[in-house]
């Protein structure tokens, strides 16, 4: 299983909430396994040791270039289940906005742009789930029960509010 995010988003959050649960495994860094060509099914094995090291069922990974390497994911694990947090266009113009020197936001606009279209090409996969990171982290408590309810779904997990990180 895979987490990822769509250019810029809060994939630490969603990340370190699967890994609360038992039997997920959050790697907690993005170890770019899918971004390294032939080497790519050798550090999947890396991370797949560690996971079962820990007493895991599944593998919690957050890299954002994992997007863009999603037939690398499927066609190493067929059986992977992809979550993709996708953060408001605008929420990403204005932190891209804030954390530019110069406030140039194009350059980030672009990217989450470009992600948008990779996520929207595999959104009919059924091993590829979208979820909204305002609804993770909302203010409405069944709101954010309905989010953690359709991750739970799509990775065959019970994921609880308790579960969730401090965003």
């Amino acid at each position: 299983m895979c987490a990822l995010r769509c250019a810029h988003e809060c994939t630490g959050l969603c990340q370190g909430t699967l890994a609360r649960v038992p039997g997920l495994y959050g790697v907690n860094y993005e170890s770019n396994w899918a971004c390294v060509g032939s080497q790519a099914e050798a550090k999947l094995r890396r991370l797949e040791t560690e996971a079962e090291a820990a007493g895991a069922r599944r593998l919690v990974e957050k890299t954002p270039a994992h997007l863009f390497e999603l037939n690398t994911i499927f066609k190493l694990r067929p059986e992977a289940q992809v979550v993709i947090m996708l953060r408001d266009g605008k929420d990403v113009a204005a932190s891209r906005k804030a954390r530019s020197p110069q406030g140039d936001v194009v350059p980030g606009i672009r990217k989450w742009v470009r992600a948008a279209r990779v996520m929207l090409r595999h959104a009919d996969d059924p091993r590829v789930t979208v979820l909204r990171f305002e609804d993770l982290v909302s203010p409405d408590e069944s709101r954010r029960q309905e989010t953690l309810e359709a991750l739970g779904t799509a990775l065959g997990e019970r994921i609880e509010l308790d579960h969730l990180m401090d965003g």
